[in-house]
């Protein structure tokens, strides 16, 4: 028997199913600094969002900005990027297999709970 489940019911899913597996409220920002031209500076867009206190096993993703890469692929419009930790990813590819499926949910989920403004995965 086969089944015809809509995209919205199926992402709607997905978000419920994130709000079960991350707990968002220890979720915290902290800018990168960069040593460039002998002077620490941050990177516009650039960071790291960790569960609890920052430590590196709990780190959730990378943040990268535009100004971030060189070369860079596409203009400003873009960026930021979030490069979500493996195992984090794992989680998801496993639950759905297909990055296809989850991934613009988890976006649109993620900006919805963080105030964020991501525009894709790395």
């Amino acid at each position: 028997m086969k089944y015809i489940i809509k995209e919205s019911r199926i992402n709607n899913f997905i978000k419920k199913y994130l709000d079960n597996l991350f707990n968002l409220e220890n979720l915290h920002f902290i800018h990168t600094e960069f040593y460039l031209e002998g002077d620490y500076t941050e990177i516009e867009d650039t960071g790291e969002y960790y569960f609890n206190d920052y430590s590196e096993d709990d780190i959730f993703a990378h943040k990268f900005g535009y100004e971030y890469f060189s070369p860079r692929k596409g203009g400003p419009e873009d960026y930021p990027k979030l490069d979500l930790q493996y195992k984090y990813e794992g989680y998801l590819s496993d639950m759905f297999n297909d990055r296809d499926l989850w991934e613009k949910p988890f976006i649109e989920w993620f900006n919805e709970k963080t105030g964020d403004n991501i525009k894709s995965l790395l």
